[in-house]
């Protein structure tokens, strides 16, 4: 095994990446720098960097070189990454350097794992990530939090057909509404907090790609972090996102479908469920980020603090499409009913 990952660390440093010092071909007894050693002192955090060189030596495997050199750049800024967040100056300063830099690690070795597990095969198109990292010195960071971070992940189509260069320009788009470019040094009061964009293939149809959105931000002295989830679906055919208007018809699907939620909102919640006002559960439901399509049914996802407490999530509340049929617009099933 371990063979076979120095020869993996071998390939990665060919194609012009560089793994931390302590890859899986890292002789523990000739640990020198703090990253070494404090990989070489944690066993789940050595299993970790084994399990990434083999999660970055997947997610570029049988991308194109303009592709794969993006995922190079996004690996080379998540290195940067840490070196900011995990050095000496930027730790908090409850424990030992030493203890604090494992946590660290461990915990950005995770999270990129995860986002690295994104880049595959999905029904026939191959998509891979384009990750951007940064971090900078918290103006007001004397006490836990001393470093700012922002992190953006975007999928994209590898290749150079029709539908890749219209949906990653679709995904070009959706960044920049987002106004967050992690290479924008933040300022104001967003110099005092970490955010994060991370949008995730869910589903791909011969008619759609779904995308999850998943943002977070904490403002830095704050309880905890706030935390959103929404959708966005790429019609495939007409290189633009879904609407309304391309799943429901007529005058009162509004109020039907924000009924049949409500019903279920009380089914799910109990005593639990906020009051809401009809006008705006019917604004809610009518918006397509909020709406999780799949073959069983309309799923309408709600904030945390929305219809409930911050303890009970992100709500979520399903419909199935035969309580909706008289509601949809003429071709809708063919769009939102079959995973073909």
């Amino acid at each position: 095994m371990r063979l076979w990952l120095f020869a993996v660390s071998l390939l990665l440093t060919t194609l012009g990446f560089c793994l931390p010092a302590a890859a899986a071909s890292f002789d523990c007894a000739k640990a020198a720098t703090a990253y070494e050693k404090a990989i070489c002192a944690d066993a789940d955090l050595s299993a970790k960097d084994d399990t990434l060189a083999i999660a970055y030596a997947t997610a570029i495997g049988g991308l194109t070189q303009t592709a794969a050199g993006e995922m190079r750049d996004g690996q080379r800024a998540w290195l940067k990454l840490l070196d900011t967040i995990c050095s000496d100056a930027m730790l908090p300063d409850d424990r030992p350097a030493s203890e604090e830099r494992i946590g660290c690690l461990s915990n950005a070795y995770a999270d990129r794992i995860k986002t690295l597990e994104a880049s595959r095969m999905y029904n026939g198109l191959r998509i891979y990530n384009r990750d951007e990292y940064g971090a900078w010195p918290d103006p007001q960071g004397e006490g836990y939090y001393k470093v700012t971070t922002r992190m953006q992940s975007l999928p994209r189509i590898d290749g150079e057909s029709e539908l890749a260069r219209s949906f990653n320009a679709f995904m070009d788009r959706t960044a920049a509404d987002e106004g967050t470019s992690p290479s924008t040094k933040p300022s104001g009061d967003d110099a005092s907090s970490d955010t994060s964009l991370t949008l995730t293939v869910k589903r791909v149809t011969a008619n759609r790609i779904q995308l999850g959105v998943d943002t977070y931000w904490y403002g830095h002295g704050a309880a905890h972090g706030n935390y959103a989830v929404s959708y966005l679906d790429f019609l495939r055919n007409e290189n633009r996102a879904l609407t309304a208007a391309d799943v429901f018809a007529g005058k009162t699907w509004q109020k039907h479908l924000a009924d049949l939620v409500l019903a279920q909102l009380k089914t799910n919640l109990g005593d639990l469920l906020w009051e809401v006002e009809p006008k705006t559960m019917r604004e809610i439901v009518a918006d397509p980020s909020r709406w999780d399509i799949s073959t069983d049914g309309l799923t309408v996802q709600f904030e945390p603090y929305e219809v409930a407490s911050y303890a009970d999530g992100a709500v979520t509340a399903s419909v199935p499409w035969n309580k909706l049929t008289d509601d949809l617009a003429e071709g809708a099933d063919n769009l939102v009913m079959y995973d073909y």
